[in-house]
Parts: C-alpha cells; sequence; structure tokens
C-alpha cells in the first residue's frame, strides 16, 4: 500500500482554519472508535476533496436535498487517517487528540466522552492557537461571507463563530497585517463576529486569501473586487447568486437595493435640512 505523503504546511494552516469553522469532532461513548467530519453542500464540495487528499477516507451522500435545500455531502475518517490529522495546530486539537488515542476500554471511553463534550463548549478557549493566511482562508472559506450592501458601494467581509476565542486571535493577527481597518469582535444573538467595512482592506484580504489557498469561495472573491461606481447592482445580484439560497428571502434585488439607496438619500437631506434649521435659529 503506498503511503500518502504528508500535506505541505499551508495545505495543513488552510485544513485547520476550515475545520474548526466547520469541522465536527464526534463519537458516542460506547462506540470503538471516534470519528472527525466535514460536511458541505454537494456544488460547494471542495474542501472536502482537500480533506480526503490529505488524510484519506471518503466523501459520501449525506442528504438528497428537498426543496430550497441542496443535496450535502460528507467527508468522514477515522483510525489511522484521524490520529495523522491530530498534528493540526487547530482551535480543536484537544477535540482531535481524543480522537486519535479513542480508548478500546468502554470505561476510558466514558471519560474521553465527558472531555469531548466539555472541549466543545463554546467558552473553551485552547492554549497556543496560532493565525495565518491560509487559517484565514480556510476559516472563511467555513464561516465567511462577502457582502456588497445594498444602499452603498462597498465590499465587506465577516466571519461568525459561537466561540470568541477563534475569532479574538484572528483579529490579532489581522491588527498586525492590516492595523485599524478591523472592526473589534461584536456579539450577534449566540455568535460572534469579526468584520471589516473598508473596501480597499476587504480587497486587500480577499487577495492575501486567494493567494493562500481559499477554494470555496475563490469565485466569489475573484468577482466581488471588480466592483465599481457603474456596475453595482450588477456585481451585487450576480454575487448572491453564487452564494446560491444562503439568505435569499432576505436580500434585496435590484429594485429593492436602488429602494434602500433613495431612502438613506431622504434621510440625509432631512437631517441636513434640522442641522439648518437650528443653525438659523441659533443665529
Amino acid at each position: 500500500m503506498l503511503q500518502r505523503a504528508p500535506p505541505a504546511q499551508q495545505d495543513l494552516e488552510y485544513l485547520a482554519g476550515f475545520f474548526d469553522g466547520d469541522g465536527c469532532v464526534t463519537a458516542g461513548w460506547s462506540k470503538g472508535s471516534c470519528r472527525l467530519k466535514v460536511s458541505q453542500v454537494s456544488d460547494r464540495g471542495e474542501a472536502s476533496v482537500r480533506f480526503h487528499a490529505a488524510f484519506g477516507g471518503g466523501i459520501y451522500a449525506l442528504g438528497q436535498g428537498r426543496g430550497a435545500q441542496k443535496p450535502s455531502v460528507q467527508w468522514p475518517v477515522s483510525g489511522q487517517d484521524g490520529r495523522a490529522a491530530a498534528k493540526w495546530p487547530s482551535m480543536k486539537t484537544a477535540q482531535l487528540q481524543i480522537a486519535a488515542a479513542w480508548p478500546q476500554c468502554p470505561q476510558l471511553r466514558m471519560v474521553d466522552f465527558r472531555k469531548l463534550k466539555q472541549y466543545k463548549l463554546h467558552c473553551h478557549a485552547p492554549d497556543g492557537l496560532s493565525c495565518s493566511w491560509a487559517y484565514i482562508a480556510g476559516f472563511f472559506d467555513a464561516e465567511g461571507c462577502i457582502t456588497i450592501p445594498a444602499a452603498s458601494i462597498a465590499i465587506s467581509l465577516t466571519m461568525t463563530q459561537r466561540n470568541r476565542a477563534i475569532l479574538d486571535c484572528i483579529l490579532a493577527f489581522l491588527e498586525a497585517e492590516q492595523p485599524g481597518v478591523w472592526r473589534p469582535v461584536s456579539n450577534s444573538g449566540p455568535d460572534y463576529r469579526l468584520k471589516c467595512s473598508l473596501s480597499a482592506a476587504s480587497r486587500e484580504a480577499l487577495q492575501k486569501m486567494l493567494s493562500s489557498g481559499l477554494v470555496v469561495k475563490r469565485q466569489e472573491a475573484e468577482f466581488a473586487p471588480t466592483l465599481n461606481q457603474t456596475n453595482h447592482l450588477e456585481v451585487r445580484e450576480s454575487l448572491a447568486k453564487l452564494y446560491g439560497n444562503q439568505s435569499r428571502y432576505l436580500r434585496f434585488d435590484a429594485a429593492g437595493a436602488l429602494r434602500a439607496k433613495n431612502m438613506l438619500l431622504l434621510l440625509f437631506v432631512a437631517d441636513v435640512g434640522v442641522i439648518a434649521v437650528v443653525v438659523v435659529i441659533c443665529c
């Protein structure tokens, strides 16, 4: 049997970032093995292919799809292949190490199963978490979003996660790479959010991620920077189509985007009018 060559460092960092965003370590205390899983919609399965190439396992149909829900695929791995993945420099390293050393003894499995549940808590903050553009590319492929607002000609990048520690680590790296352009991590319901709303910085970050292995959102990352004063609605509409059914009922169409622009203009004019009246009265 041919021995699989270890993945390159950049590939490893990308996979760690994607797994931290969308990966899962699962086990029942009574089961004889612990599994690593990554699930994606079937027409966006590029990351699953990269995991398979790096660590083996297989890619299987997960769901057939129904209505607006698309078919999905899953990459699961366990055993020897799963042990190779325990070396990832990941927020989930503790979970991966448990998976790699999953015991045969049922009593010890129960102990590790409880540890695994503890590490899955959203307040878990691992030690020694490192970051790189390749890691961010993987994480952004899993949990990132490129947005062109309906009422302004701008490109925004957002990363969302329930565990704040990972976003704080990414922000610290980005502050060194792009000082002062990323907003502090903020709450959004049960999730935390890291956002950049400056178009120039967003373009630079997308280029860095493309150079570092971004693959699932590659089309969006290459297309969004073509935005200019004359093609705002067209680029926004095309970007929405690339995202498919995600937030399809929350997005403005071209007519809605134009109405949003006009409403903001009216609010601005009204505010300026109020300020002018106040100035006249005061004078």
